[in-house]
């Protein structure tokens, strides 16, 4: 199945949209109305990859290396918290399918995971993905089914510098079903990054935004405030506001916050 005519349009014009956006600016909602036209389309599908077959996609993080103890800290957060699916769910276990006509998504997999003993060791051939969400997750998966190196005790056998996967699951089934069958992705065909290149990178970006929104204070670069009766004015400053946003939670003159008809937040 393939786009509709309508479809195709709607996407596009998103796509060109999002791409001319930075990190903020309304990049979320653009990000979910082009995932949800992919679904629709069937332009990728839902399936559980096992961890050593989804690599790390070159364009997550505008291709930057993930660093191997950021990774591995993150997957202790996770095992301390416990371990749930619904962490990581197919709204942002996303990934693109390796082209068959180059390995660029293979490549860069091993030449990240390969520079440091924390990560699990990748094999050519293998690789069926590449991830722009949920990348550190599933890096961890794999590097605890690896055995990966780890400088975290409490998840060695004792006496070993190895990541134990008995150790890490601690009895949690899905856990255990996750770092061995791997988690549900949203796969997307190889066809729609061929045909629009700059998709994962918006994704990822997309997906960062949602992330640091979800989990705490935004730090606020720029507000766009429009008076009544009057012309907008833009303001480049820096603070953080909590989230969900109030207007007399941010540091404003007292009662100015009542002569506003409009603001918008870049983060």
């Amino acid at each position: 199945m393939s786009f509709t005519p309508d479809a195709k349009r709607v996407f596009d014009e998103t796509y060109k949209k999002a791409c001319a956006l930075n990190s903020g600016d309304k990049l979320v909602s653009l990000m979910y109305l082009m995932l949800k036209l992919l679904r629709e389309a069937q332009m990728g599908r839902d399936t559980r990859i096992q961890p050593k077959q989804m690599g790390v996609h070159p364009k997550n993080r505008s291709g930057k290396k993930m660093v191997p103890n950021t990774m591995q800290k993150k997957g202790i957060k996770i095992t301390n918290v416990g371990f749930a699916q619904a962490l990581c769910g197919i709204d942002r276990a996303i990934g693109f399918e390796v082209n068959p006509m180059s390995k660029h998504i293979e490549e860069h997999t091993i030449a990240t995971t390969s520079a440091s003993p924390m990560f699990a060791k990748y094999e050519k051939g293998l690789v069926v993905g590449g991830s722009v969400g949920c990348g550190h997750l599933n890096q961890w998966l794999a590097a605890v089914g690896d055995s990966a190196e780890s400088s975290y005790s409490d998840v060695c056998d004792r006496g070993e510098t190895k990541l134990s996967a008995h150790l890490v699951a601690k009895d949690n089934v899905e856990y255990e079903l996750a770092i061995e069958k791997g988690i549900v992705w949203f796969l997307i065909k190889w066809e729609i990054e061929r045909d629009y290149p700059e998709l994962p990178n918006v994704i990822q970006r997309g997906l960062n935004v949602e992330h640091h929104v979800g989990e705490g204070p935004l730090h606020v670069t720029r507000l766009s405030i429009r008076f009544f009766g009057c012309r907008s004015f833009s303001f480049l400053f820096s603070f953080k506001i909590p989230f969900p946003f109030r207007f007399d939670s941010v540091p404003f003159p007292v009662g100015s916050v009542n002569r506003f008809s409009s603001a918008t937040l870049t983060v």
